[in-house]
């Protein structure tokens, strides 16, 4: 009896250091979790933490140097995917950049990026120029104009993510394709009857016959 005593024991000693460490590995997952900082800032340090993680996408937007060298991982933007000209110049007969760019757009940036809703996406520019600051932050406006706000600026840049040591490639990456939906966006006054020129409703976007492009100039 007393040997079946100390089976028992034993086993339910077992249980319980297996509960333990149950929670314990729950509670290191909740810690670990990738979240987005209250300033949506991040450094190399906090890239470094998080690379590889499967909810982290970095987006350079660079107009050059990608394929010369960047973050490991990162996928590129062009100009084209995020920004789309609306109006043209008397001057140049050409249309006028930086406009955001319309829902269909970014929706399939968003999707050949890999972007799920449990991603955090951090957009990076040169870090040389103040222009480099604009770029990333006009991608970074884009995604939470429709509705995305999981995402951060990375202070410095590529130039801060080189001098802090941060593992640099050239192989351009290419993510599995995602299936991002934009159902919303972010406005305080959406338009009462919104035209072709809107592109889309509060809830649901849409294709506009012809035209595929807007200026956030008409909507915000």
């Amino acid at each position: 009896m007393l040997g079946m005593s100390m089976l028992y024991s034993q086993e339910a000693n077992m249980k319980k250091v297996m509960h333990i460490m149950a929670l314990s590995a729950l509670t290191t997952l909740s810690v670990a979790a990738l979240e987005v900082p209250a300033n949506h800032m991040v450094d190399a340090e906090w890239i470094k933490t998080h690379l590889g993680d499967k909810n982290l996408v970095i987006v350079d937007v660079r107009k050059k140097g990608y394929d010369k060298g960047h973050i490991k991982g990162a996928v590129h933007w062009a100009g084209k995917d995020f920004r789309e000209g609306r109006y043209y110049s008397k001057i140049t007969k050409k249309p006028i950049p930086g406009y955001i760019a319309a829902p269909l757009t970014m929706e399939r940036t968003m999707k050949k990026s890999g972007i799920t809703k449990d991603s955090v996406v951090v957009f990076y520019g040169g870090g040389t120029k103040a222009k480099d600051f604009r770029d990333a932050a006009l991608a970074m406006y884009t995604v939470e104009f429709y509705g995305f706000d999981r995402d951060a600026l990375l202070n410095g840049g590529f130039a801060g993510w080189q001098k802090a040591g941060g593992a640099v490639e050239t192989e351009r990456t290419h993510p599995a394709k995602s299936d991002y939906k934009i159902t919303r966006f972010n406005q305080k006054n959406p338009p009462k009857n919104p035209t072709p020129d809107h592109l889309f409703t509060a809830v649901s976007p849409q294709r506009a016959p012809k035209r595929e492009f807007f200026s956030f100039v008409e909507v915000l």
